[in-house]
C-alpha cells in the first residue's frame, strides 16, 4: 500500500513539477545570494541589434536587409580583436541587392564572411519553424563555407510553455539515414575550444544556467559601428578577444520568450557602457514583461557549455532517492503513524525539499526539489485517504469485532499487531481458561432473580478484571461460566503462563467474596494449552469470536474433573511445560468423558515461595502413592493413599477409590483415572 502510494505521487508530480522545479531553483539561488558577490568574466558577449539601433541615424529609416556593410564593418572589427567565433542569431534570407538592385551592398558582407569562414570563425543561424527552414540568403551561406558553418538556432519549449534547455544536436535525413549535427550552442563552444559533450548521456539538451554571477556582456550594435567605423580597436580588444561573439536581435517585442530565470529578481545580462560617447548603451538587454530575449538564451547557453556550468540532472540512482525518499516516508507515516506524527512529518520532508535542492545546484545539478515536497504532500494526501479507506477501515472492523471483549488497553495492543488477527478464521497456539463457580445449582436455587443477577455481576466482574490484566480475553459468559482464551486475538508468547497466574489470583480474589450465606465462594478452574482454530464463528448478524478445537475441549473437561478430584484448579500438561516460577503437583493420566486418549493432568498448588510446608508435604506424599500405582503395585500404593497427610486430601481420596476398583476388578492395564461425567 506505502509502495503504491509512492509510485502514485510520483507519476503525477514529476511530469507536471519538472520543469517548475528548474525555475523555482533559479529564484531561490538568486534571492539567497548577496548582491556584493564576485563577478565572473563570461566567455560569450552579445552584440545587439536594440532599440537604439533601430533609432540611430545610420540605421533608422534603411531596411535591415541593406545594413550589410555595418555587418560587414562589425564582424571584421570583432574578428580583428580575436574573437574565437562569431555566432549569428540574425537570419538574413534575402540580400541587399534584391532591396536596391546594388550588387556592391552585399560585396563588403560576403568579403567578411568569406574571411572568417577561412578562418573557421563563423556560423551563420537558420530556424525550424513549422516543418520548413528558415535559412540565410544563398549567396550569404555560401561565402560563410556552407552547411559545415550554418547551424539551428531553436530553443526547446517545454510543455507549459517555458523555454529552459537549448538542443545539442539536431537531426538532417540523408540518403544514409539521419545525421546527428551539433546545434548552434554545441557548435559554438567547439569552436571556442570545448570538447564535444556526451549529447546522449545529457539527454540531447544542455538546461540553461542564468546565473547572475556570470553576466552575459550586451552591446549596442549601432555603438559597436560607430567605434568600428573610428577604429577605437582597443575597445573591441578589451570586449571580444578570445570571446564567441553573438549578433542577434535584442527588441522589446521581438523574439522575447519565456524562460527559467522569469521568477529572478536579478538578470544575468549586462549591458555595457557604450564605445562612442555619442552612442547609447544597448538597451533591452535586460528580461521584460515581454520574456528573456532569444540571443541572451542562446549565449548563455553557449557559455554554460564553455565554461562548463550548464545544469544537470543528477545522476540517475540519486534522482530517484530525492525523488522517492520523502514520498516512502511520508507515505508510511500517512499510513501507520499517529495523525499529528504523521503531518509533523511531511512537514520536515517538504521543508528538507528546497535546502537539498540548493545544496545540490550549487554541483550544478538540477535535484527534484520541488518534485520531491510535491510527492511527499501528495502521498501524505493519498496516504491518510487510503488509510480511511483501508487501514482505519481494518481498525473500525477490529473495534467492532473485539470492542465487547478487550478494554482499552489491550485493544490498543490489538490495533498496533502488526500481524492482526484474521476474522475468517486462523489456527494458533493459545491456551483455554474455563471458570465455573461450584455449588451454583443450590445457590441459585436459593436467591430471587434480582439477588442472583447481582450476585453473578460480582462473580463476572472479578473473573474479567483478573482475565484482561494477564493479556486475556474473555470469549464469553455463558450461565455460572467464563470462558477465557490467551494468545488470541492479541498475539502472546506467554500465554500459558498468563492464564495459569490468572487462576491462582482469581481463586484467591474470589475468595474474598462471599456467597449469600457468608461462605467463601468457590469457583473451578480448568486450563489447557495447544493448537485452536479461532474466528468469527456463528450464524450472519450473530457472529462471535470464538476458539474451537481439542485443546480447548480438554480445558473445558479439566474444569469439571475439578468436582471428581476435589480440587479449584486443574491443568494440561503443555500448559505446565510452558510456565515457570510456578509449583506443581501431578495429578496423574486422566481419561476424560469424550477423548479416547488420556492426558496428563497437573494442580497449580501456587506461585513459588508461597506454598506452606503441610502442602508440600501432602504433595510429596500424593506422588510417592502415585508412583506406586502407575508402577502396578496398586495394593502399596493403597497402603500409601492412607497416610496421614493425605487423610484430607481430595485427589488422595479419588486415587483410593480408583485403586480399590481396580484391586476388587484385578484391572491390571496401565494405570489412569476414568472419569464417568464432567
Amino acid at each position: 500500500m506505502t509502495s503504491a502510494a509512492v509510485a502514485f505521487a510520483i507519476l503525477i508530480t514529476e511530469p507536471a513539477l519538472g520543469g517548475l522545479n528548474i525555475d523555482i531553483q533559479h529564484m531561490m539561488r538568486d534571492l539567497l545570494r548577496d548582491e556584493d558577490d564576485p563577478v565572473e568574466q563570461a566567455s560569450v558577449a552579445v552584440a545587439a541589434i536594440d532599440e537604439a539601433t533601430f533609432l540611430d541615424p545610420a540605421f533608422a529609416a534603411r531596411p535591415r536587409a541593406v545594413w550589410t556593410p555595418e555587418l560587414a564593418r562589425v564582424q571584421d572589427a570583432i574578428l580583428d580583436a580575436g574573437a574565437k567565433a562569431v555566432a549569428w542569431d540574425l537570419i538574413l534570407p534575402t540580400s541587399a541587392a534584391s532591396w536596391t538592385h546594388d550588387i556592391a551592398l552585399d560585396r563588403p558582407l560576403l568579403l567578411s564572411l568569406r574571411r572568417a569562414s577561412k578562418e573557421d570563425r563563423v556560423i551563420l543561424g537558420e530556424a525550424a519553424f513549422r516543418g520548413r527552414r528558415i535559412s540565410p540568403f544563398a549567396g550569404y551561406a555560401f561565402a560563410a563555407g556552407g552547411a559545415a558553418n550554418i547551424r539551428l538556432v531553436n530553443t526547446l519549449v517545454d510543455g507549459d510553455g517555458v523555454v529552459r534547455s537549448v538542443p545539442l544536436m539536431t537531426f538532417e535525413a540523408t540518403e544514409a539515414g539521419d545525421r546527428a549535427v551539433p546545434g548552434m550552442a554545441m557548435e559554438a563552444a567547439q569552436r571556442a575550444g570545448m570538447a564535444a559533450p556526451d549529447w546522449r548521456a545529457r539527454n540531447n539538451r544542455t538546461i540553461v544556467n542564468f546565473d547572475p554571477a556570470r553576466p552575459i556582456p550586451v552591446y549596442s550594435f549601432a555603438d559597436l559601428n560607430a567605434c568600428a567605423e573610428r577604429g577605437d580597436a582597443a575597445y573591441f580588444d578589451a570586449a571580444f578577444k578570445d570571446k564567441v561573439v553573438l549578433i542577434g536581435l535584442i527588441l522589446n517585442l521581438e523574439d522575447r520568450k519565456v524562460s527559467s530565470s522569469r521568477w529572478m529578481a536579478r538578470e544575468n545580462a549586462r549591458s555595457e557602457a557604450p564605445c562612442a560617447s555619442e552612442a547609447t548603451s544597448a538597451s533591452g538587454a535586460n528580461r521584460s514583461a515581454f520574456g528573456t530575449p532569444g540571443p541572451l538564451i542562446l549565449a548563455t547557453a553557449i557559455d554554460n557549455l564553455i565554461s562548463g556550468r550548464a545544469f544537470q540532472p543528477p545522476p540517475a540512482a540519486l534522482g530517484v532517492l530525492l525523488l522517492a525518499l520523502p514520498s516512502m516516508v511520508t507515505a508510511a507515516l500517512a499510513l501507520f503513524a499517529r495523525l499529528s506524527v504523521a503531518l509533523g512529518g511531511a512537514a520536515l520532508m517538504i521543508a528538507m525539499a528546497p535546502a537539498t535542492g540548493l545544496l545540490f545546484l550549487e554541483r550544478l545539478w538540477v535535484a527534484p526539489m520541488i518534485e520531491g515536497a510535491s510527492a511527499a504532500a501528495f502521498s501524505l494526501a493519498s496516504g491518510l485517504v487510503m488509510r480511511v479507506l483501508f487501514a482505519d477501515r481494518r481498525e473500525a472492523v477490529l473495534r467492532r469485532a473485539f470492542s465487547a471483549y478487550l478494554d482499552d488497553r489491550m485493544m490498543k495492543k490489538l490495533l498496533e499487531d502488526e500481524e492482526p488477527p484474521l476474522l475468517g478464521g486462523e489456527t494458533r497456539e493459545m491456551t483455554s481458561l474455563f471458570v465455573d463457580i461450584a455449588g451454583f445449582s443450590s445457590i441459585s436455587e436459593r436467591l430471587d432473580s434480582t439477588d442472583l443477577v447481582a450476585f453473578l455481576n460480582r462473580f463476572f466482574e472479578t473473573i474479567q478484571r483478573e482475565v484482561q490484566a494477564r493479556g486475556g480475553m474473555i470469549e464469553r459468559f455463558a450461565g455460572d461460566a467464563v470462558i477465557a482464551i490467551y494468545g488470541a486475538p492479541l498475539r502472546d508468547p506467554d500465554h500459558a503462563e498468563n492464564a495459569v497466574r490468572t487462576a491462582i489470583a482469581a481463586r484467591g480474589a474470589l475468595a474474598q467474596l462471599r456467597d449469600p450465606w457468608g461462605a467463601p465462594l468457590q469457583a473451578r478452574f480448568g486450563v489447557n494449552t495447544g493448537p485452536a482454530t479461532v474466528g468469527n464463528i456463528g450464524a450472519e448478524g450473530r457472529l462471535s469470536y470464538t476458539a474451537i478445537g481439542d485443546a480447548v475441549n480438554l480445558a473445558s473437561r479439566l474444569e469439571g474433573a475439578n468436582k471428581a478430584f476435589g480440587t479449584r484448579v486443574l491443568c494440561g500438561e503443555a500448559t505446565k511445560e510452558a510456565t515457570t516460577g510456578v509449583v506443581w503437583r501431578r495429578i496423574g493420566r486422566v481419561q476424560v468423558v469424550g477423548r479416547a486418549e488420556t492426558a496428563q493432568v497437573f494442580q497449580p498448588l501456587g506461585l513459588a515461595g508461597t506454598i506452606r510446608p503441610e502442602e508440600e508435604a501432602t504433595a510429596a506424599a500424593y506422588h510417592a502413592a502415585l508412583a506406586l500405582a502407575e508402577a502396578g503395585d496398586l495394593v502399596a500404593a493403597h497402603r500409601a493413599a492412607e497416610a496421614d497427610a493425605l487423610a484430607d486430601d481430595g485427589p488422595a481420596r479419588t486415587l483410593r477409590a480408583e485403586l480399590q476398583r481396580r484391586i476388587e476388578s484385578g484391572e491390571l492395564n496401565a494405570f489412569a483415572f476414568r472419569l464417568a461425567a464432567k
